[in-house]
């Protein structure tokens, strides 16, 4: 059953007499989907990142034993490590954060962890521009610190699939990467194992009259949302990833594919 073991990091294979990788990994990442009793929407969440074109982890099934003791069915996915960075941006010069629940709000910021640096520089000048009241200079700021283009596809796809514990719904779950081809903040998912099923992503729900396929309750996307404009841009974003990417029957296929793949020992 999900969620019923701990997720699982493993490195320092060389302890034990092999070259220090496995299939050329220093490391793995198996996560439990402690939210995801399908065990289905995670690497399929990822795909989605991958297929809008932005930067994500790789996500498999690992049937893990130990021991001789069947754990079930983990997803293995990309640990976000110099390897992944040098294979997805070219560098791993950059600085790397990872957020859990850390947002650009005041007391908030310190709670980024700093990967491999103690510079952090990238995150105040982040919040310090959230700052400007004048959205056309907070406009033309923001997009000298973050790639915007990406982000408001990160944002539209957070809302697409769902994603209300990822950083727009709960300034959780996320990775940053100051990408050092453009100098600017890149956004990566994390730990999407709650994601597709908590309501119809089209409709109001309980007393709110906004669709939850718009998550703006983190420091960045709500100071966006107070813009015309960016609303705009959203809903087009929104509407692309629809025509592009969304291809349910192909979805589908993928989704009794893998069911079939991990219903025997699942």
């Amino acid at each position: 059953m999900p969620g019923t073991m701990p997720g699982l990091g493993l490195d320092q294979f060389d302890e034990f007499g092999s070259e220090g990788t496995i299939y050329g990994l220093e490391r793995l990442t198996l996560n439990n989907g402690l939210q995801d009793p399908s065990l289905l929407d995670m690497c399929l969440a990822y795909d989605l990142f991958h297929d809008a074109g932005l930067v994500a982890a790789r996500c498999s099934f690992a049937h893990v034993t130990v021991n001789g003791n069947d754990l079930g069915i983990y997803m293995n996915v990309d640990s976000i490590k110099d390897p992944f960075l040098v294979r997805n941006f070219g560098s791993a010069a950059g600085n790397l954060y990872e957020g859990t629940t850390a947002d650009f709000r005041e007391n908030w910021i310190g709670v980024f962890e700093k990967k491999n640096n103690e510079d952090g520089s990238e995150l105040n000048a982040v919040a310090e521009t959230l700052l400007i009241e004048d959205d056309a200079q907070f406009l033309t700021a923001i997009a000298t610190v973050i790639d915007m283009d990406k982000f408001m596809t990160y944002w539209a796809l957070s809302g697409l699939i769902g994603d209300w514990d990822g950083y727009a719904g709960n300034a959780n779950n996320f990775w940053l990467y100051n990408n050092p081809s453009t100098g600017l903040l890149e956004w990566m998912p994390w730990s999407l194992d709650d994601v597709f099923g908590r309501a119809n992503p089209f409709s109001a729900f309980g007393t709110s009259s906004v669709a939850p396929t718009i998550f703006d309750n983190a420091a960045l996307p709500h100071r966006l949302w107070q813009i015309a404009s960016v609303r705009l841009q959203y809903e087009e974003r929104l509407n692309e990833l629809l025509d592009t990417i969304w291809d349910e029957p192909a979805l589908l296929a993928v989704l009794d594919e893998r069911e079939a793949l991990i219903t025997p020992i699942a």
